[in-house]
């Protein structure tokens, strides 16, 4: 991860763009045949990186404040407050763009929830996920 991170700098200073592709382990059995993966081969991202056709106008979700995530000397215990706060910005921003779930009376929390616990990716994640770790667990039972 630290070397794709480095690679993205890289690039930037080239005038190239990036994208990191997070879901590497979707459809796992693709990406295994596409890149000849033995067994035991974890890959932990895939890095896209090109040359932007035009420069992308859509609004950023907001980011939280540095306080949410900026600690000294020790890292506390999250409270809900915290939370509450640490995502304020997002939830007002989703509010204001109608993309909440329950009719827009719903939170960034279920927002989060319905796209990574209940939607069809999540499901072909969990699938991917049991083959992308069965040699590991295959080797255990002989």
């Amino acid at each position: 991860m630290a070397a794709a991170q480095t690679c993205v700098l890289a690039a930037e200073s080239l005038g190239l763009r990036s994208c990191y592709i997070g879901d590497i382990i979707e459809n796992y059995e693709t990406v295994k045949e596409a890149f000849h993966l033995p067994a035991f081969a974890a890959p932990a991202c895939l890095l896209v990186i090109g040359y932007p056709k035009e420069e992308i106008k859509a609004p950023l979700l907001p980011r939280p404040d540095n306080d949410a995530f900026y600690f000294t000397d020790e890292y506390p215990e999250i409270t809900y407050e915290m939370m509450e706060k640490m995502y304020k910005n997002q939830e007002d921003f989703s509010r204001e763009n109608k993309t909440l779930p329950l009719d827009n009376k719903g939170t960034y929390g279920d927002r989060y929830f319905n796209k990574k616990y209940t939607s069809d990716f999540m499901a072909e994640m969990n699938r991917s996920t049991k083959i992308f770790l069965s040699p590991w667990f295959e080797e255990e039972n002989e």
